[in-house]
C-alpha cells in the first residue's frame, strides 16, 4: 500500500487550498494550510499563502505571525513581504510596513502590487514626493489600471506637479470614464492652476457618479470661491444643500456639560493645519495669550507629518491630541470624554472638508468656525462663525450663512509676524531701474481675471515687471503655461520673473524684497501673503468685493490704516497700483514705516484680540446655558 509523503501530502493540500481560494472559501483555505504547515513547517511558501489567507480574513494576529514565519524562512520572499507589508500597515505600524515594501520590491522589481502599494502608503502618510517614483514604477508594469494612475495623479498634485497631475487623471479617465474618484482629482488639479471654469463640471460629474461623495462636494464648495461674478445667493445655497444631504439627521441633541455660565470654559480647537501652514500663523498668538485660569484649551490635531510649528503650538495648549487616523465617531467620542463645551473649526470645507461631517454630529454643545474657510459651512449645527464688520458688513452677508456671523470688533485675524525674518530693505526700484510688482499667492488664485487686469497694469507702466511665486510654480512646464496665459494678453515674458518655492521660511520671506508694489488677487483675496508683504515693508493693492473671501484683503489693510490701497473697482485698482509705483517718496515712506505701523494696529495686537474672541466665547457659553434646565443652586466652590 502505498503512503505519501508528509511533503507530497503537503503539496497536495496546498494545491486543494488554491482552488478553495478561487471558490471564494477562504476559512477553508485557512483550515487546509494550516495542516500543510504542520506537515512542512519550513516551507516559506505555505506560511504566505496562509498568511495571505488569514489577511484576507482580517485576523491580523495570525497574518503577521505565517508573515513573520515565511519571511524568517526565506529573507527574499518577495509576496510574502509585501504581505506582510499589508498586515503591517492595517495595523498601524506604518513605518515597519515602509521598510518591509521596500524589502519586496528589492527582492522582487517586478511586483508591480508592492511598488503601487508602497507609493499609497507614501501619499497617505503626507509623503507625496516620495510616492511619486513607487507609483510610476507600478503603473509602468501594470498599466492598465485606472486606479494606480489616479493614485500617481495625487502624488503629483500633492508634489506641486499639477499638469503631470492632470495627465495621469487623464490617463485614468480614458481607462475607466466612469471613475469618480479620477474625476475628483483632475477638478482639483485644475483648480490649483486657476482654471476653476473647466473643474466644476468635472466636479459635478464625480458627484453623479458616486452621490454620496461628500469630499468631492466640499472640494467643488471650496472652488466656487475663486469664481468672479459668482451669485452669493447661489453658492450659499450650494452650501446648505451639503449641510442638508450629508449632515441632516447627525445632530447631537442633548449634552451633559454643566451648564455654568461662569465656570472655566473647556475650548477644543481643531485643525489640519498645526504646521508650518498659513493658519498656524494666526492661532499661534491666541493660543499665546488665552487666560490660561479661564480657559482650558484642547487641540486637535489633523496633521500628518508635524515640524517645527507643531511643537511650539503643542506647547501653548494644555492637552494635545494627534488625530490625523482617527475616523470621525472616534474622534467625536474623544471629545465628548474631554467634555469640550465650545470646539472651533479651523479648516470648513479645505482639504475635502474632512472634518465637516464631525461638525454635522456636533460633539460640543457650541460649535464654531474660524480662519481655515472663508464662507459658510452650510451645517445647521455650526453655531458661530467669527468675522468682522468689514470683511462681512452688517445686514449684507448675514443671510448667506447657515452660522450666526459673530463680528470682532477689531477685526478677525491676528497676524503672528516672525520673528526670526529679515530686515526690510531699500526700495527696489531705484537700483533696478524699474517698478517691480509682484504676486507670492498661490496659483489657484490666479484667476483669468486677476492676468487680465495685471496685464493691463503692465501696459499702463512702461517697464514695469511682475514677480509671481508659488508653490504650484516648482515645475518649469507648469512656468511655461502662465507665461502662454500672460502672452495671451500681450506680455511679454521678460516682463515676468515666476518663481517657485524657497527651501527656507527665511528666503521666501526675502524674496518681498524684491517688490515695489504687491498685488492682491481677486476674487479669492490672500491673507498671509498680504500680511506678509505688509510685514516686509512692500504696500498692497487689494480689490473689494461683496463678500468675504474677497474682501479679506480690505478688512487687512484698513486695521493697519491703509485704507487707500483698498480699491472698489477694477479701473481703480490699476489706477492705485499705477500711481503709487510712481510715487517714490510715498513707497519710501510706507517701506521704512511699515513694521512700525504694524506692530502699533490691531492687526498685532494678540492680548486686545483674545480678549475679544474670549468674550464672544463666554456670551456664545451664556446663550448656550440659557437654554438649559438650570439647577436651582449650585453648590458651593
Amino acid at each position: 500500500m502505498f503512503v505519501a509523503s508528509p511533503a507530497r501530502k503537503a503539496a497536495a493540500l496546498h494545491a486543494q487550498a488554491e482552488k478553495q481560494w478561487e471558490s471564494g472559501d477562504v476559512r477553508g483555505v485557512v483550515a487546509l494550510l494550516e495542516q500543510a504547515v504542520e506537515l512542512r513547517p519550513r516551507e516559506a511558501g505555505y506560511w504566505h499563502s496562509l498568511g495571505a489567507a488569514y489577511l484576507e480574513l482580517e485576523a491580523f494576529d495570525q497574518a503577521e505571525r505565517c508573515c513573520r514565519k515565511a519571511v524568517e524562512l526565506d529573507g527574499h520572499h518577495a509576496k510574502a513581504l509585501a504581505n506582510l507589508g499589508a498586515v503591517l500597515q492595517r495595523r498601524g505600524a506604518y513605518g515597519e510596513a515602509i521598510q518591509r515594501y521596500r524589502d519586496a520590491v528589492e527582492a522582487d522589481p517586478e511586483l508591480a502590487q508592492a511598488w503601487f502599494n508602497l507609493g499609497t502608503l507614501l501619499l497617505n502618510q503626507g509623503r507625496p514626493a516620495e510616492a511619486v517614483e513607487p507609483l510610476q514604477t507600478a503603473v509602468a508594469l501594470i498599466s492598465g489600471r485606472a486606479e494606480w494612475h489616479t493614485a500617481l495623479g495625487s502624488a503629483y498634485d500633492r508634489s506641486g506637479r499639477p499638469l503631470d497631475a492632470i495627465a495621469s487623471f487623464e490617463t485614468a479617465l480614458r481607462l475607466d470614464p466612469a471613475l469618480a474618484m479620477a474625476h475628483e482629482g483632475l477638478a482639483i488639479c485644475r483648480v490649483n492652476i486657476g482654471e476653476v471654469e473647466p473643474a466644476i463640471p468635472s466636479f459635478r460629474r464625480a458627484l453623479e457618479l458616486n452621490p454620496g461623495g461628500h469630499t468631492a462636494y466640499s472640494n467643488m464648495l471650496f472652488a466656487l470661491n475663486y469664481r468672479l461674478g459668482e451669485d452669493p445667493g447661489v453658492v450659499f445655497q450650494e452650501h446648505a444643500t451639503w449641510g442638508r444631504r450629508y449632515g441632516a439627521g447627525l445632530e447631537r441633541k442633548r449634552h451633559a456639560n454643566a451648564a455654568d455660565p461662569d465656570r472655566v470654559l473647556r475650548i477644543g480647537y481643531l485643525s489640519p493645519d498645526f504646521r508650518s501652514h498659513a493658519v498656524a500663523h494666526f492661532v499661534k498668538p491666541v493660543l499665546a495669550q488665552h487666560d490660561r485660569a479661564r480657559f482650558h484649551v484642547v487641540c486637535y490635531s489633523d496633521v500628518e507629518m508635524e515640524d517645527r510649528m507643531t511643537g511650539e503650538l503643542r506647547a501653548l495648549a494644555h492637552e494635545w491630541r494627534r488625530t490625523a487616523w482617527h475616523k470621525n465617531e472616534e474622534l467625536a467620542k474623544q471629545i465628548l470624554e474631554d467634555k469640550i463645551d465650545i470646539l472651533v473649526d479651523l479648516a470648513g470645507h479645505t482639504s475635502g472638508g474632512g472634518r465637516m461631517l464631525l461638525f454635522a454630529a456636533k460633539p460640543a454643545p457650541v460649535q464654531v468656525t474660524w480662519l481655515g474657510y472663508p464662507n459658510t459651512t452650510g451645517l445647521a449645527a455650526m453655531d458661530y462663525r467669527f468675522t468682522d464688520a468689514i470683511a462681512d458688513p452688517v445686514g449684507e452677508t448675514d443671510r448667506f450663512h447657515t452660522e450666526k456671523l459673530v463680528r470682532l470688533p477689531q477685526g478677525f485675524l491676528c497676524y503672528g509676524a516672525p520673528s526670526d525674518g529679515p530686515p526690510v530693505g531699500a526700495l527696489p526700484q531705484v537700483q533696478a531701474g524699474h517698478v517691480t510688482f509682484g504676486c507670492f499667492n498661490n496659483l489657484s488664485k490666479l484667476t483669468p481675471a486677476a492676468l487680465a487686469l495685471w496685464a493691463q497694469l503692465l501696459a499702463r507702466v512702461p517697464g514695469a515687471r511682475l514677480a509671481l511665486k508659488s508653490f504650484g510654480l516648482a515645475g518649469e512646464n507648469v512656468r511655461q503655461a502662465l507665461r502662454e496665459r500672460f502672452a495671451a494678453h500681450g506680455v511679454a515674458q521678460e516682463r515676468l520673473e515666476i518663481l517657485g518655492p524657497e527651501a527656507s521660511f527665511t528666503g521666501h520671506l526675502g524674496r518681498y524684497g524684491a517688490l515695489d508694489v504687491a498685488l492682491d488677487t481677486f476674487p479669492y483675496n490672500g491673507t498671509t501673503t498680504t500680511c506678509e508683504a505688509l510685514w516686509m515693508g512692500v504696500p498692497v493693492i487689494t480689490l473689494a468685493g461683496r463678500t468675504h473671501v474677497s474682501r479679506v484683503g480690505s478688512s487687512i489693510l484698513r486695521r493697519v490704516a491703509l485704507g487707500e490701497l483698498v480699491a472698489q473697482s477694477a479701473e481703480e485698482y490699476v489706477e492705485k497700483a499705477a500711481r503709487l509705483a510712481a510715487d517714490t517718496e510715498r513707497l519710501r515712506e510706507l517701506r521704512s514705516g511699515m513694521r512700525a505701523r504694524m506692530q502699533a494696529s490691531p492687526l498685532l495686537d494678540a492680548p486686545a484680540f483674545t480678549r475679544h474672541v474670549e468674550s464672544a466665547y463666554r456670551t456664545m457659553w451664556q446663550r448656550w446655558c440659557e437654554t438649559q434646565a438650570l439647577p436651582a443652586s449650585r453648590p458651593p466652590g
